[in-house]
């Protein structure tokens, strides 16, 4: 069995539909599928990585304003501007992604007020975020001066 299906068990029923039990959670979820539906398997795009995930990031923000109206062009003098982000249980690098896009939105909006960039940290139905992991995900030094919320 491919290893990107390894999770999925199939069954037949009388040859009308088809069943995936999906792992869910700590458990798994039934699907039921018709036989006359239309399936196929998504993979995921291979892409070669990056030398500097700070440096990538940079260049396609540089892009963003070379091609055409760039996001931030829109903005007025009293805009504020809400950035979101996931918690800990999603691998992105915030630490590393966080200078580049700031020093992008800053570079691009030098009027632009801190205190009206709202960092909110995504938690999805996990317990609210305490100070000290929204510190931990967003330090001050990083931040600076923008808040940093849970969500």
């Amino acid at each position: 069995m491919d290893h990107q299906l390894q999770y999925i068990i199939c069954s037949s029923t009388g040859g009308r539909s088809m069943e995936l039990d999906l792992k869910y959670g700590t458990g798994t979820i039934r699907v039921h599928i018709p036989e006359s539906a239309q399936a196929q398997i998504l993979e995921p795009n291979q892409l070669d990585p990056v030398d500097s995930v700070e440096q990538e990031l940079t260049n396609v923000l540089f892009r963003l304003g070379a091609s055409g109206p760039s996001p931030t062009d829109r903005l007025g003098k009293g805009a504020m501007v809400a950035i979101a982000i996931p918690d800990e249980t999603r691998p992105l690098p915030v630490k590393k992604i966080m200078p580049a896009l700031l020093s992008w939105l800053f570079g691009t909006q030098p009027e632009l007020d801190p205190a009206k960039v709202t960092i909110v940290v995504g938690g999805g139905l996990h317990p609210p975020l305490d100070q000290t992991t929204l510190n931990r995900l967003v330090p001050t030094e990083i931040a600076g001066g923008c808040l940093v919320l849970g969500h």
